[in-house]
């Protein structure tokens, strides 16, 4: 009778647990397909305006190029049929602005489109002077140089305007996506919170009922054999403590291996961050380039080789053509440095990248790789790989470099970490300097020394920021897995950055007088000079 109420117990304990988990699953699918069906629908809208700006900036380019080929066709039937389509593409350009317009849900995206309609007002005004100069005046000298004294400029300030736009709207997605990872956190939390109060219910239920199973078992068998009930009991609590030091294990392998990819994939984020910049640059310069107009002019002189002498000297094209050239050369060379310069710096960030997984390899065999390099070139390196975004929020950068000998140390490890610091102090001064007014120039203080401390000399790196200061009861967390105080922080940069600086026998220390009074962080490395190596 006693067993068969056992066995009910039982029963209706595993069937509450059942409904339990049952509800728990039904709770967390019901929660992430609102999460998916958000994401979409913000997702969906963002990407809708980024499109209508896309679609405006291609007419705006088409109307270029019909501006440009008015000027250099002397058919004034044919210019006239340009000039109509170059009308049906305002008309498009201008339905296409309402759209966005009736589309915007905060003042900054209202201001920034306000910004594009206003600076895209003075270049259609200087487009239509130099229109009437050529067509009606019958004047082109004037008229081309109106269009490139006047016009060209404001149409590069029309396009700027247009780009930052569709940055924002970027922005936009980003700061999204964050949220819904955010929400993805929190949701995640509440269904473990949820699983860990079910395994509670079940360990007690179970535990209740082996409990009353195990002493009516060990009754019984103590009444027949006592001894063999004894190593009974041994060999099944052994087991269980091999199972729980075998999940035990697991368990600390799998967060092992989470913390490292968390730190990788932070670490690439960062350089990302410069990279995209880079390739936005490099994307804008080539979309504007004037190589197509250069080639309609040398396609001129091909025409005219025959008789090339009298047509740069008496047609009216032909004497402009010289200057024209001049300038458009002028502008490519410009556009190859501004070029040249961002392919450096982006394929500087793709080798940083590079070396950030290579060193992830090669941690399985060794912990620290060191190399001879100059410590000052290393930080200018780390403030490369930030200075586009440095640049964008106009952050003052303040160098004290000492000047320090080649050292071995961790180069890798060494710019990870500076990288990280200086991304950091970036997200500190522009915070803060976005909230105060009248605005502040925020600064960030970039210092290198070598300092003898105990015998051992170090290489002492300094981030110091005018920022937003760290609580007194947070500088003790500051280095803690997850923790942050940004909404949009992870707790993974200086967590990772921590524990680069213990790898290579080092330290990672902060320091700030409290909130609003910016922060320090200092990085020392035990150095080997290479003179004292070779001697």
């Amino acid at each position: 009778m006693k067993s068969n109420r056992i066995g009910l117990k039982l029963g209706i304990a595993f069937s509450v647990l059942i409904a339990i988990l049952i509800g728990i699953g039904v709770l967390s699918l019901h929660q992430m397909s609102r999460m998916n069906d958000r994401t979409q629908e913000v997702t969906d809208v963002l990407w809708a305006k980024v499109k209508l700006a896309q679609e405006a900036l291609h007419y705006s380019d088409l109307n270029n190029r019909i501006t440009m080929e008015a000027f250099l066709v002397d058919d004034k039937q044919q210019i006239a049929g340009m000039l109509v389509q170059r009308a049906a593409n305002t008309r498009t350009i201008t339905e296409i602005y309402k759209k966005i317009g009736s589309q915007c849900s905060t003042e900054e995206e209202t201001a920034l489109l306000a910004k594009v309609q206003a600076v895209r007002a003075p270049y259609v005004n200087g487009y239509l002077t130099a229109l009437d100069l050529l067509i009606r005046q019958d004047k082109p000298r004037a008229a081309r140089q109106m269009m490139i004294d006047v016009t060209i400029p404001n149409l590069k300030a029309y396009h700027a305007a247009l780009s930052d736009f569709v940055a924002y709207q970027g922005h936009q997605t980003d700061l999204a996506g964050d949220a819904v990872e955010a929400r993805y956190w929190s949701a995640r939390r509440q269904l473990v919170l949820l699983l860990t109060c079910a395994a509670f219910i079940a360990a007690y239920v179970t535990r209740r009922m082996t409990r009353e199973i195990s002493v009516r078992q060990r009754a019984e068998l103590e009444l027949r054999k006592a001894h063999e009930g004894l190593e009974l009991r041994v060999r099944e609590r052994t087991a269980e403590l091999r199972q729980a030091h075998v999940q035990l294990l697991e368990t600390s392998r799998l967060a092992g291996m989470a913390e490292v990819a968390t730190g990788v994939l932070h670490n690439v984020g960062n350089v990302l961050n410069s990279v995209n910049v880079a390739a936005s640059l490099i994307t804008e310069k080539v979309n504007q380039s004037p190589i197509a107009n250069l080639c309609r002019a040398t396609d001129m002189l091909d025409f005219h080789r025959a008789d090339l002498a009298f047509f740069l000297t008496n047609d009216e094209k032909g004497r402009h053509l010289p200057d024209y050239v001049s300038m458009v050369a002028k502008v490519l060379r410009e556009e190859n440095a501004t070029v040249i310069t961002e392919l450096s710096g982006l394929a500087h960030g793709i080798e940083h990248i590079k070396q950030i997984v290579q060193s992830q390899q090669h941690a399985a065999t060794t912990s620290t790789v060191r190399s001879a390099v100059k410590p000052a070139v290393l930080l200018e390196d780390a403030l490369r790989i930030n200075l586009p975004s440095l640049d964008k929020h106009g952050i003052k950068i303040i160098r004290e470099i000492d000047n320090v000998d080649t050292a071995e140390i961790d180069s890798h490890k060494t710019l990870q970490i500076l990288v990280n610091l200086i991304s950091n102090a970036r997200n500190a001064v522009k915070d803060r300097a976005s909230g105060q007014s009248p605005p502040v120039t925020p600064t960030v203080t970039l210092g290198l020394a070598e300092v003898l401390v105990r015998d051992t000399r170090f290489l002492r790196y300094q981030v110091i920021d005018s920022g937003s200061g760290i609580a007194p009861e947070n500088l003790s967390r500051i280095f803690n897995y997850g923790f942050t105080t940004r909404s949009e922080g992870h707790g993974f940069g200086l967590h990772s950055a921590a524990n680069a600086a213990k790898e290579m026998g080092g330290s990672l220390t902060a320091f700030s007088d409290g909130p609003g009074t910016g922060a320090r962080f200092t990085l020392d490395i035990p150095i080997l000079c290479t003179e004292a190596k070779a001697a």
